[in-house]
């Protein structure tokens, strides 16, 4: 692409300005603040939306001390030739004024911004679609192509790592592997994975290795102390001396059982039968009460079934009561509504003025009259006769005198029932009265004399019990010295039992720690090896890439204090005495001559070519070759205006 010319009104303080290099190299001069930069953004503005600079919020209006001006129209236009065609492009931006309702003035409402192709008004995207396909679409890359700093200082090291490597090629597993014989051994692991996914392996297993290690020693010493406890300890001997204590203490508990049934049996058994006599009194008791009250429960029984009977007669006349009223009150209102009927029909005459032509308005024939004033009297006598016909069918006297007569009948059948059920309820009283009111069980003589019976045998087993209290005492006490011995060998056997686990848990941890330091060594050697893969894949790279340029060099890994590898993308420009210095540590000759080489290769790798703006330009004794048409902004304090020339 090469710019043809380049048009500015009202923008950024330029009030009209025409630039015409003709696509070739061109220099702009001036003195500071006299609008090289504004060229600049003027021309970034119309291919990218945005000023050189990449601020935000930019606008193309003009600004005073007193603030913006008003009322102007801010363009920039280019005339441009991509692959021999010309193409024009012109923007222009512009105040919204709307009349407010209510107000004769109008006032300030935004800004719009108009957009053409070849002179033609277009839509944004029909006019971003134009521009970007004179650069494959890539923005970025037509940013890149435009400005010398862009790829070096604007653009992040992780896109200008993956441009070069699509502008050089990346360097296949295979070659690495061939650089260096000892890499055999990571060959099967990155079969599967990358380099960069068992370096993230390689740590996580080294730290949860680690882990575990650190965990081991406090493992240890805690199963080491408790192996102590098996020195000495003789466990056949203790087996049999718990199992002679077991027999011991079996005779004891029996022979106590002895001592407290020997005597008391004979009450036990009499206490017994009397707590089943007392039961079977209880429920002879009760049968008897059931039986005395079974035939009184059958009356009421009878009594409360008939009173539920009358009650369920009411609720049916009831019904039957409404249903005869809204039948009576249903037929009243039909015949009332008969009769209105009747009445408006009675009340209807002749239209007289049916006797005259509507079309002609003369009177129509006597006969003709004649003939309409029966047919009006005929159809109303037949209308009358109509309705009184149906009112006799539907709504008679007759039929309402009878529903009448229902319903006195159903109220005369109601109060006789009422009557009936009042009677029915006190018959029920009368039966629950009848009940016979008998006293329970407790309060009986036959309860009295078995309950005085029972507390006597209890009183006789309680005094046989304290006799033999100081017995039972003193077996107990050598059930309780037998029961302690036994417990204290059982102590000491469950310490030799876990002292004997304690000491296969520390041949478990010692084998556990030989196998994890063996796993942490080989972990280390894998680290290795991708470090080392990384470091021959890195060096292969960087002698493509490098290859690719003449003076300018890239630095893609940076090794750490630790003998790790960071990845990056550093920019390294040659100084006059041949070291390379980081791009932002170069001079600004240096760093416009680097950005022209990197962007001379890029243009050739993407077959696009922008033209390129050169800023400071006086600063540079002597620019890099390249193809691109090259804007020179030069700084010359003679120029209180812009100037411009073309360049040999």
């Amino acid at each position: 692409m090469r710019l043809i010319s380049l048009t500015l009104k009202n923008f950024q303080g330029v009030k009209e300005l025409t630039l015409a290099p003709n696509g070739k190299d061109f220099a702009i001069y001036g003195d500071n603040g006299t609008g090289k930069t504004t060229v600049f953004n003027a021309f970034t503005w119309l291919l990218f939306d945005k000023p050189s600079t990449g601020a935000k919020n930019f606008t193309p209006k003009t600004r005073t001390p007193d603030g913006e001006v008003h009322g102007l129209d801010h363009t920039a236009s280019a005339v441009l030739e991509h692959e021999g065609k010309r193409i024009s492009l012109t923007k222009t931006y512009r105040e919204i004024y709307k009349k407010k309702r209510g107000s004769i003035r109008e006032k300030f409402d935004g800004h719009t911004t108009e957009y053409f192709v070849d002179g033609v008004p277009v839509k944004e995207k029909e006019y971003t679609d134009a521009v970007g396909a004179m650069w494959r679409g890539d923005a970025e890359l037509a940013k890149i192509l435009t400005m010398p700093e862009y790829f070096s200082e604007v653009l992040p090291w992780e896109k200008r790592r993956a441009l070069l490597l699509e502008l050089c090629g990346d360097v296949c597993i295979g070659d690495v592997f061939a650089a260096n014989e000892e890499l055999i051994d990571l060959a099967a692991a990155l079969e599967s994975r990358s380099v960069e996914d068992m370096m993230k392996l390689m740590h996580a297993k080294k730290s949860a290795v680690n882990k575990r290690l650190g965990e081991l020693p406090g493992r240890l010493d805690e199963a080491r102390r408790s192996t102590a406890d098996a020195e000495g300890f003789d466990i056949k001997a203790a087996q049999k001396s718990l199992d002679d204590l077991e027999c011991e203490k079996r005779a004891l508990i029996e022979a106590r059982a002895g001592i407290a049934y020997m005597a008391t049996e004979e009450k036990r058994k009499e206490l017994s039968a009397l707590e089943v006599e007392m039961s079977e009194a209880s429920a002879a008791y009760r049968t008897a009460c059931i039986e005395q009250a079974a035939s009184v429960r059958e009356i009421l029984a009878a009594a409360k079934e008939h009173q539920a009977d009358i009650e369920s007669e009411l609720r049916r006349l009831a019904m039957q009561k409404r249903s005869a009223e809204a039948d009576r009150d249903g037929i009243n209102r039909r015949r009332n509504e008969f009769i209105d009927e009747y009445g408006r029909v009675l009340d209807l005459v002749f239209d007289e003025s049916t006797t005259v032509c509507p079309c002609c308005h003369r009177p129509l024939p006597e006969e003709e009259v004649t003939k309409l004033r029966e047919d009006f009297y005929l159809k109303k006598s037949a209308r009358l006769t109509e309705i009184n016909e149906k009112g006799k069918r539907e709504a008679s006297r007759e039929m309402i005198a009878k529903l009448e007569a229902d319903i006195s009948e159903i109220e005369k059948q109601i109060s006789a029932q009422e009557k009936e059920l009042a009677a029915a309820k006190e018959a029920v009283k009368e039966a629950e009265r009848a009940f016979p009111e008998l006293p329970p069980f407790e309060e009986t003589d036959t309860y009295r004399e078995i309950a005085g019976k029972i507390r006597y045998v209890r009183a006789e087993l309680a005094d046989e019990a304290k006799t033999h209290a100081e017995a039972l005492a003193e077996q107990d006490g050598k059930i309780r010295a037998v029961t302690e011995h036994t417990d204290a060998i059982r102590g000491d056997m469950a310490r030799y039992n876990a002292a004997l686990r304690a000491k296969e848990r520390v041949d478990e941890l010692l084998s556990e720690q030989k196998a994890l330091a063996a796993e942490y060594e080989e972990a280390e050697r894998m680290t290795y090896l991708c470090e080392l893969f990384i470091k021959t894949k890195v060096s292969l790279l960087t002698d493509r890439i490098n290859h690719r340029f003449e003076n300018v060099r890239f630095s893609l890994f940076s090794e750490q204090i630790n003998g790790g590898l960071k990845e990056e993308c550093e920019v390294l420009v040659p100084s006059a005495d041949g070291a390379l210095v980081p791009y932002v540590f170069a001079n600004h000759a240096a760093r416009i001559n680097a950005g022209i080489e990197i962007i001379g290769a890029i243009s050739e790798h993407f077959g696009v070519e922008m033209p390129l703006f050169v800023d400071n330009a006086e600063s540079v004794t002597h620019l890099a070759p390249g193809k691109a048409q090259r804007i020179l902004l030069t700084v010359s304090e003679k120029d209180k205006t812009l100037r411009a020339e073309a360049v040999c």
